[in-house]
């Protein structure tokens, strides 16, 4: 392939012993089959992987930065960073699919958008079949997109690029268990970065049955809780949307599981 055919984007992504390999295989056969790949994968493995799983890593070429034991997604992206050659670094998940258009549309929006320091996009969201899938629509504009995350999680992680110098700049991932990305956002909103969204579809993202379950319980509320706390030391919020976010945060993640499936359910299509 030819240098020309390529954009200079390095995908970053994480796997540990738990991921399917069949769903390893769809994530990286649409990351190599984009109208545009990006010139470099990076691929941390978060901890010893089970056989299936390197057969899969084997068939492509993936630059693999391997990590002792298993240090949550925080910190492998930390240390795939490192490793990504390029200024700008798109995230993907190990269970996603990106679009086929996803590299050449966020190459050819960030070379005309040189003040933007992260851009996403939105999602579909699917359990098993990508065609049964739903809407995930997100702010546009760095103002829009302001006011989102004082409340919400103003970027869908699977989708975004970001110039890496920016994001080093302002700590990096940190181990924040299920809010790495957020808490990223959070920090290069206050630092005064540009972030924006492409209203376009770049992933199908596959949610699993237990999504909401995932983001419940008394450990992820204090781990909100604490990210809210900074969100207002930061000064992105003032008293009155602290205490807000914190009573939503509150609601979203320590109210029994049927009623946070049906609170995740209605706000994932549209804004």
């Amino acid at each position: 392939m030819r240098k020309e055919e390529t954009a200079p984007i390095s995908v970053l992504m994480s796997v540990y012993e738990g991921e399917s390999p069949a769903y390893l295989r769809q994530a990286l056969e649409s990351i190599y089959r984009q109208t545009l790949p990006a010139d470099e994968v990076v691929l941390v493995e978060d901890g010893p992987l089970p056989e299936a799983l390197v057969d899969v890593l084997s068939a492509y070429p993936v630059k693999t930065v391997k990590l002792s034991a298993n240090q949550g997604l925080g910190i492998a992206l930390g240390e795939g960073m490192k490793h990504c050659r390029n200024a700008w670094v798109a995230r993907m998940d190990s269970d996603d699919i990106m679009v086929p258009e996803r590299m050449r549309l966020q190459w050819e929006y960030i070379r005309l958008h040189p003040e933007v320091s992260a851009c996403g996009g939105n999602i579909r969201e699917f359990v098993s079949d990508p065609k049964k899938n739903r809407l995930k629509r997100m702010p546009v504009s760095h103002e829009s997109l302001y006011q989102y995350g004082k409340y919400r999680n103003p970027i869908n992680h699977m989708t975004v690029v970001f110039r890496k110098r920016d994001v080093m700049q302002c700590g990096g991932y940190r181990d924040v268990r299920g809010l790495e990305d957020y808490d990223l956002w959070i920090r290069m909103l206050a630092g005064g970065y540009k972030l924006c969204n492409m209203d376009e579809v770049l992933v199908y993202a596959r949610m699993g049955g237990n999504f909401s379950a995932r983001r419940g319980g008394w450990g992820y509320f204090c781990r909100y809780l604490g990210l809210r706390r900074e969100q207002h030391a930061l000064g992105c919020t003032n008293k009155a949307e602290c205490m807000l976010g914190i009573a939503l945060t509150f609601a979203m993640t320590l109210s029994p599981g049927f009623i946070r499936a049906y609170l995740y359910s209605g706000l994932r299509e549209g804004k």
